[in-house]
């Protein structure tokens, strides 16, 4: 809803919402006797996307309301998706790293307070933990990868093989899916253009989405959820 107000008034927030809730895969996906994590982490993955736009527009200090809001998300997309740490990491930062490369110029006092903020933060976390988890954190990020593209890495076959959810999605099923049919699809797919070429660099923030629907069209249909 606010991304949709943002960008294009209440109306466009009301209508986003209600055909976000209501298209068949997310209903698929969060019936009774199916419900599982992926509906929420689509909610969590807009959030952060959400909150850290508003950090990059924002102008004043309430600015770090916004962080703080969205590192507060973070927590609780970890604990909901616990079993990828280092996956819920990157979707949650990728549109933080967009507001600091094209948005955040604060005063030089400022920057270098909050940036200070940051690297303490950072020095007190590898004080305690070690530099392992970021380590570990790329190995796992890679281990994913290998799990959905269903690359073989070892004497075993990958167990995505076997996994339905994990099969790559058929033109057919992409259109049920997602829109129904084939005339609705083109009309959300050039709404997407749209924003793309209106507001090209709010659209950045959702980069997070357009890169897991991407992993729907080539490695695996529950992917669809986010697209």
């Amino acid at each position: 809803y606010f991304f949709g107000r943002k960008l294009g008034g209440p109306w466009c927030g009301c209508a986003a919402a209600l055909l976000g809730l209501l298209y068949p895969f997310y209903v698929y996906r969060s019936n009774l006797g199916r419900y599982d994590t992926d509906c929420l982490n689509v909610t969590f993955t807009l959030g952060a996307a959400c909150l850290f736009m508003r950090f990059a527009e924002v102008r004043t200090l309430r600015r770090y309301f916004y962080f703080a809001a969205a590192i507060a998300l973070y927590g609780l997309f970890i604990w909901w998706w616990d079993q990828t740490p280092a996956v819920v990491t990157a979707i949650t930062f990728l549109p933080f790293l967009v507001a600091l490369a094209l948005y955040y110029r604060p005063p030089r006092k400022e920057a270098i307070i909050f940036s200070s903020v940051i690297a303490v933060v950072g020095f007190i976390f590898i004080l305690l933990k070690g530099p392992l988890p970021f380590f570990q954190m790329v190995k796992s990020l890679f281990l994913q990868y290998l799990y959905i593209s269903k690359d073989t890495a070892g004497d075993f076959p990958n167990i995505g093989v076997t996994i339905s959810e994990q099969t790559r999605p058929s033109l057919e099923s992409i259109l049920a899916y997602t829109t129904i049919n084939a005339f609705s699809f083109v009309l959300a797919v050039a709404g997407i253009g749209l924003m793309c070429w209106k507001c090209f660099r709010k659209t950045l923030f959702l980069g997070s989405l357009i890169i897991l629907s991407v992993l729907a069209f080539t490695y695996a249909n529950r992917f669809l959820i986010f697209f």
